[in-house]
């Protein structure tokens, strides 16, 4: 049976002056070898992304390095791309915001793709509440986490979080 991915969805923006971003890989949160792929991620760009307004940074080839190794600040290059491009990495891909040196903010809508056993980052159940989760159809449910990762991961008090969500009164 496949469960998909449970998606999490959210904007950010690098102001002016605002500072770079530490490097980091996004799969690092959770407690897995290096090697596991467990997130995909896309970083759509609302605005032109530049070198000045804070670019994402990467490290190309980084999600195949050894879990201690860590890029040199020279080996992180912006992701030049104009506004409607989109750049899809690896979880374990190294990465950062750049340094905004622009008069602008730099918008981005990222959409991250973890394994269904794996929680994203942002709880969307929570957030959503039940009722919320109640107005919207069973495949968008499934990008908030309601779905079954396994027979025995994603129960709601014993049953199916599907069923346990659409059979309640």
């Amino acid at each position: 049976m496949d469960h998909g991915e449970v998606g999490m969805l959210f904007l950010s923006a690098v102001d002016p002056g605002q500072g770079a971003q530490q490097p980091h890989f996004d799969a690092g949160v959770y407690p897995l070898p290096r090697e596991v792929e467990a997130e995909t991620n896309v970083i759509w760009a609302l605005d032109d992304f530049t070198a000045d307004n804070g670019a994402t940074l990467v490290a190309p080839g980084s999600h195949r390095w050894a879990a201690a190794r860590q890029p040199a600040a020279d080996e992180l290059v912006p992701v030049v791309m104009p506004a409607g491009h989109a750049l899809v990495y690896s979880g374990r891909l190294w990465h950062a915001a750049g340094h905004n040196r622009s008069r602008a903010t730099r918008r981005a809508l990222i959409c991250e793709h973890v394994l269904p056993w794996l929680r994203p980052a942002d709880n969307h159940i929570l957030a959503t509440g039940v009722e919320g989760l109640r107005t919207i159809g069973p495949q968008l449910r499934r990008l908030t986490g309601v779905a079954m990762a396994s027979e025995y991961l994603g129960l709601v008090a014993g049953r199916d979080s599907e069923l346990w969500l659409t059979e309640r009164p």
